[in-house]
This record gives structure tokens, sequence and C-alpha cells, in this order.
């Protein structure tokens, strides 16, 4: 095997990633994440030294934003600084794994995720049948927490992931790779319908709605601008092709025949989970995020001092205030589920305005005609996880952090040097 220069920085990353998603079993271990970060950000500095060109305002306002909000309120958690290191390793490292002679090469970078999202939806429907975790007896006693509750009386999957929600957004990330980086047709239809099946099997409606937004801001841009990925034709003969649809057709009508009340059953559990306010754990789950919402609001507005509101009470801190509130419907919560109060709440109006900002500048650039398809990729992996930190904290999630960052950072670089 030719093992170019490109291929071992899509080997690297994959590493990563997979530390980062399996940190939590006895063979891994956090440090392990952790290393390649600083490693790959440190290289991502020596590349962002020699290539740079001017002065990267994006990255001095994110910096103003994150050290300057959390020193000047001195009450940044020692836990945050870990945070704060994927935070950054995830913009450096990105000048380490942006191609800057052949953007084409970009392409390459994501492609063995396609591989990953086979393994793991293939384990994910195995993991539904056998109604429990795979790997249960391999996580570390700290980790068990998050395995310790079923929610519903259906098994909802997570996979290598300690949350279902994680792992949903994960195959959100994975769908939006296979639909820009999947050139072969067959393995794009067949891991699309094992991403989709997973994803409905995860019981996350964040997912769903995140899901939906991305195919939806990618067929209002493929309508405007006409630029469907032209995907490799199946080499068949034409006989046997329609022999093959024929077949095909058959065994969906009799696995319908078969299986028509299980898939109604299927469908009426979606509906019934998209509106899921009555069973308990929907209704705290529901009732502790509006509290959050409106708490949280209110105090940002009538109790914060003018420092505060401007600054933020520093990394860290939405989840200690809203934990000591004692009128919270789940006892001793210490995470708003909603990263967008997070970042109003620790950093303040800077923080919401850089947020909102920095959406709205990609946004602009994907509707356009100036985007390679590695940036229209990275930016619906960012929008998914955009719509997504509205239902849970993103900085309670390493993986799903660093992805954001480094999606954005791969977005930001392009947009740089066009």
């Amino acid at each position: 095997m030719n093992l170019t220069r490109y291929n071992m920085k899509s080997l690297i990353l994959l590493i990563t990633i997979l530390f980062g998603i399996l940190r939590g079993y006895f063979f891994f271990s956090s440090k392990y994440f952790y290393f390649f970060l600083i490693i790959l950000g440190l290289i991502g500095i020596l590349f962002f030294l020699k290539r740079i060109k001017n002065i990267d305002f994006f990255m001095i306002y994110f910096s103003f934003v994150i050290f300057f909000s959390s020193f000047v309120t001195g009450s940044l958690d020692a836990d945050y600084y870990i945070k704060i290191m994927i935070m950054v390793s995830g913009y450096f490292s990105a000048y380490y794994f942006y191609s800057f002679k052949v953007r084409t090469k970009n392409e390459s970078l994501y492609k063995p995720f396609l591989y990953l999202g086979f393994i793991l939806s293939i384990l994910g429907l195995y993991e539904y049948v056998l109604n429990d975790l795979i790997f249960k007896e391999f996580i570390k006693s700290g980790y068990t927490m998050f395995l310790s509750e079923k929610a519903y009386e259906s098994y909802r999957i997570r996979s290598f992931f300690y949350h279902p929600i994680i792992y949903g957004n994960f195959l959100v990330i994975t769908m939006c790779i296979n639909l820009l980086m999947n050139k072969h047709r067959l393995s794009f239809i067949f891991l699309n319908i094992l991403l989709c099946v997973n994803i409905v099997m995860t019981q996350s409606r964040s997912s769903w709605i995140a899901l939906i937004v991305v195919l939806l801001a990618y067929k209002i841009r493929n309508r405007v601008f006409k630029n469907e990925i032209i995907r490799n034709k199946l080499n068949i003969n034409k006989y046997l092709l329609v022999g093959l649809y024929v077949l095909l057709s058959v065994i969906i009508t009799l696995f319908l025949w078969v299986y028509i009340q299980k898939i109604i059953e299927i469908y009426q559990f979606i509906i019934d989970r998209i509106y899921d306010l009555q069973t308990s754990y929907g209704s705290i789950s529901y009732l502790q995020r509006t509290f959050a919402i409106s708490f949280i609001l209110d105090n940002f507005v009538n109790n914060t001092e003018f420092p505060q509101m401007i600054f933020g009470h520093g990394i860290g801190s939405s989840g200690v205030f809203i934990s000591a509130q004692l009128n919270s419907y789940i006892s001793g919560f210490v995470t708003t589920d909603n990263t967008y109060l997070d970042i109003l709440y620790d950093l303040g109006l800077v923080g919401i305005c850089f947020t909102i900002y920095t959406l709205i500048r990609f946004t602009k650039y994907f509707f356009s005609n100036k985007p390679s398809t590695f940036f229209i990729c990275n930016y619906l992996i960012f929008l998914s996880i955009y719509v997504a930190m509205f239902f849970y904290s993103v900085l309670g999630w390493d993986i799903i952090l660093y992805f954001f960052f480094l999606s954005a950072s791969l977005m930001q670089i392009e947009i740089k040097n066009k």
C-alpha cells in the first residue's frame, strides 16, 4: 500500500477520533486523546506560522472571547482548561490537515470515516437486537452512570458512546461526510440506509432535527447552484440490472407484507417520541430544559451586573449555577442541556455575538458559488452540531467539541486562502 503524506493525515485524524470515542474503556485512556490533541496542535502551530499570510482576526477574536472572558471573571474551572485545549487544538490542527497546494486532496481527509460509519452502524444493528451495550463489561466504572437507567422501554442504541444523543450527533456528522465525500453510488446508498436506521434507533430527537436541517440546507444549495455530486455509475449489464431491480422489488414487497405491522409500530413510535411529554422521563426532560431557558434568561436580564453581562461568568460556571437551584426539576443536574445558554451565561454578550457572527459568516459563504466540496462538507458538519447544541451542552462531550472547532477552522482557512 502506497501510504502518501495525505493518507497519513487521514490516518492520524482517524486515530485521534477513535481515541476520543473509546477513551471510556479499560484499554484506552483520556490521556491518549489529549496527547494526540496536543501533538496535533503543536504541528498545526508550525504549519500556521509557516503558511500565514496576514493576521487571522478569526483566531484573535476567538482567543479574546475564551481567554479574556474567563480570566477577567476569575471563575474558570480547572477541568475546562482541557476544553480550551480541545478548542485550540481543533483550530491549529486544521492547518496541518488542510492541503494548501492541491485543494482537491482535502476531500480525502474524511474518507476513512466512511469505513468507520459502516462498522459503527452495523454494530448498532447488532446492539439493537441484543438490546444491551455490546462492550459493556469493558467500560470504566466512572462511565457506567450513563448506562444505569433506561429511559424508555425500547432500547436506545449508543454504540461506543456514553449517550445516545452523542452517538446520534456523530451519525449525522458521518451522514454529512457520506453525502459529499462518497463518490461510489452503491456504498453511498447502503451507508445512508444504515445511518438512517441507526439514527432512528438512537431515539435522539435532536439528531433527527439536525439531520432534517442539514438535508434541507444541502438541497436548497443544490437547487440554487445546480451542483449535485457526481457519483460513479454501477458498471453492470443492463439486463442484469433490470433483474436486480425486479428481485429487489419482490424482496421489498415480501418484507412489507410480512412486517407491515412492525413498520406501523415504528412509525407510531417515531410520532410518539416527537411528542413525548407525557411519560415521566419525557415530561421531566422537557420541564428541565424549559426551566433552564427561562431561569438563565431571567437571571441574565434582571440579576446580572454589567461586566458579567458583557463578558460572562467564565467557562463552566453555567453548570455550577444551574445545579445549585433548589427549584430545578432534576436535583443536582449540572448542565443546562443547551449550549447557547452556556455561552450566554459563561461568555456573555461577547460570546453569543461571536457565535451568531460565525454562523452568519460561514452560511453566507456556503450559499455562494465560491466554496469547494470540502467546505460544503465541513459546513454541514458544523451546521449539524449548531442545531444539536440547542438540545445538549457540547462542552461536556470532547469528541463533538473537537469536530465543531475542526470543521469551523477548516472553513475559516479556505475562506482566508481564497
